[in-house]
């Protein structure tokens, strides 16, 4: 008897503000799999990881268009144990006097701790997070999503407003902690954000699955051209991609 994926969205309707975004998204996760959403602004990739949060649902039907584990109905905190979101504004909740150990709740869980040391946050523990640089807000971030242990981590822009150095921190960290021991939906806009353990593309463009597949079949000069509206050339370097204008 075969499981149900880890995370399905099957034809799913999403409007924002009276306008549709979604007609008919589909979309696939399975365990511990790593897949990358790229697309132009305006793609759909922020109501993307929403609709994952449930700060956006999709216009009802039945059977419901988005499950886990073959599930529709959860309670809030089971649901968010399911989940974990890496997002800009993903400590928006807390009080900008949070310290950096309540945010991650060293106190109260084990995991927490070891997160904390492995993201370099240890010495940063009694620091409220209103006085936390970018990169350092980001790190606890992830260290706060990953001590719930969650099914599938979805990362919404992650690396913006963070400097080359900042990047390739959370890169490694993400390559460390992360890929092959959890299932990964990572949200961007640029190729160069994308690590090499990550081989599954998925193109959004006008609220539109354009490809879904390997890189090496869909990150060309022609596609990307197409995804994003502009000449663009595609350079590969050991496992990296990244788009610059094409002259």
């Amino acid at each position: 008897m075969s499981h149900p994926p880890l995370l399905e969205i099957d034809r799913a309707r999403v409007c924002r503000g009276g306008v549709t975004v979604f007609e008919s998204l589909s979309l696939v996760v399975n365990n511990n799999e790593a897949v990358a959403v790229i697309g132009p602004n305006g793609a759909g990739k922020s109501t993307l990881a929403g609709l994952l949060m449930r700060d956006y649902y999709p216009v009802y039907c039945d059977p419901a268009s988005v499950r886990i584990h073959g599930k529709s109905r959860f309670a809030i905190a089971e649901y968010r144990d399911a989940i974990g979101l890496v997002a800009n504004d993903a400590l928006r909740w807390l009080s900008p006097e949070t310290t950096v150990g309540a945010a991650c709740r060293v106190a109260t869980t084990q995991i927490s701790a070891r997160l904390l040391d492995r993201f370099g946050l240890a010495p940063l523990v009694d620091r409220p997070i209103a006085e936390l640089s970018d990169g350092e807000r980001r790190r606890v971030i992830l260290a706060r999503a990953l001590a719930r242990s969650p099914d599938v981590l979805v990362l919404d822009e992650p690396f913006t407003h963070l400097d080359p150095a900042s990047t390739a921190q959370l890169l490694d960290l993400l390559r460390d902690n992360v890929i092959g021991r959890m299932a990964l939906l990572l949200i961007t806009h640029r190729l160069s954000e994308i690590p090499p353990e990550i081989d599954r593309v998925v193109g959004l463009r006008n609220g539109t699955v354009m490809f879904d597949g390997a890189k090496r079949e869909h990150l060309d000069d022609a596609t990307m051209q197409t995804l994003y509206g502009t000449p663009l050339h595609v350079v590969q370097s050991n496992g990296w991609f990244t788009a610059v204008p094409a002259s």
